[in-house]
């Protein structure tokens, strides 16, 4: 009976801990000094973003049709390629063109990256797939994808429900990737050993309001080999539509350790 109730109070007191702490108790993230590191990258950026334009394409991957977003640098090769994975519920009923509301993929590309934002599997014009992906399928939709699209020094960027593709990906082909962003991914607990021995390194940002999602994915990646820990101040889940700037200037910080981000 004494254990039982012992398991109880630790149990409620990880709870509280993780979802109800006030937000000045939680520890402090230990890379936030990207946000300050990626302000130059970031208003660099921004001066171009006006000459950035976008295309909309359709591609057949696994027998299904994929509408999706792309820009490119202007005036310039790119120095690699970004793939932005939505989430299901952030506006514009989640698909690639959340990534428009905070000027995302007009930022990446002026930083010189070739942006590839699809509309997941089962959303606005990919909804002629019918439904989701299983999730066994999903790390190999991502594959073909990037393979049909002929990505090249390729970096992924799961948000929320987006995570859901993107952490399966970086676990099963981490060496095809320079790098990942995963934003308060949805993911799965995989074994340790798993994480620990995918190598990619990885940024994991999240708002400081994001008590459950946010923490919590951070928590299971952090086992991750090469992983770094951004908590965004004054955010909840929708991290980069509410605290865009910060999100933006720590991803580019992120990066330009493996690119010459310009």
């Amino acid at each position: 009976m004494h254990v039982i109730l012992l398991v109880a109070a630790l149990a409620f007191i990880a709870y509280l801990f993780y979802f109800r702490l006030p937000k000045s108790e939680r520890p402090a993230a230990a890379d936030n000094h990207l946000i300050d590191a990626g302000q130059k990258l970031l208003l660099a950026a921004k001066s171009t973003v006006k000459d950035i334009t976008t295309t909309q394409k359709q591609v057949t991957v696994f027998k299904l049709n994929v509408l999706y977003e792309e820009a490119l640098p202007v005036g310039k090769a790119p120095i690699g390629s970004l793939l932005l994975l939505h989430g299901i519920a952030w506006g514009e009923d989640g698909t690639a063109k959340v990534w428009f509301q905070r000027n995302t993929i007009q930022i990446f590309a002026a930083a010189g990256f070739r942006v590839v934002a699809p509309d997941l599997p089962g959303t606005r014009m990919s909804r002629t797939s019918e439904q989701a992906l299983d999730d066994s399928m999903k790390a190999p939709f991502i594959k073909a994808l990037v393979e049909e699209l002929h990505m090249e020094k390729v970096t992924i960027m799961g948000a929320s429900w987006g995570g859901s593709f993107s952490v399966p990906y970086l676990v099963s082909y981490g060496k095809d990737l320079v790098s990942s962003v995963q934003v308060c991914p949805m993911v799965s607990n995989y074994p340790r050993s798993l994480f620990e021995k995918t190598l990619t390194p990885t940024l994991v940002i999240h708002g400081d309001g994001d008590y459950r999602l946010g923490y919590n994915s951070y928590d299971i990646l952090k086992h991750l080999a090469n992983v770094q820990h951004v908590v965004v101040a004054n955010a909840g889940h929708a991290v980069f539509q509410e605290q865009p700037d910060p999100f933006h200037a720590a991803c580019l910080a992120f990066l330009s350790h493996h690119y010459a981000v310009q």
